[in-house]
């Protein structure tokens, strides 16, 4: 088997888009965290090949969320990223507590 490797320069950059449908705050909250590590800056995933070589690290960051109604109408774009990573936040802090993770979720 052959396997090509061609790597893109660093510092591309690319935009998606997310659709989600009948999420609550917290669950929101939980895919936001998950792609951007509670905006945390220095956080990167490793995507593809060529990992152990220092290739695929990627920063995501969720920029903006327009969220419209089951019932259709305009996209309504406001604090709801900061809203849902809050709900997060507060949904895993008690469980930390309970787990003994020191020094909370957030750290």
């Amino acid at each position: 088997m052959k396997t090509w490797f061609r790597p893109i320069e660093e510092g591309a950059r690319f935009t998606g888009r997310i659709r989600v449908h009948n999420l609550r705050p917290a669950e929101l909250g939980t895919l936001i965290w998950a792609l951007d590590f509670g905006a945390a800056e220095q956080a990167e995933h490793m995507l593809g090949m060529a990992r152990s070589l220092g290739y695929g690290r990627v920063r995501i960051r969720v920029t903006d969320c327009k969220l419209r109604t089951n019932e259709g109408g305009e996209a309504r774009e406001f604090d709801y990223l900061g809203i849902a990573r809050a709900d997060y936040e507060s949904a895993m802090e008690p469980w930390c507590g309970e787990s003994g993770v020191p020094g909370g979720w957030r750290n």
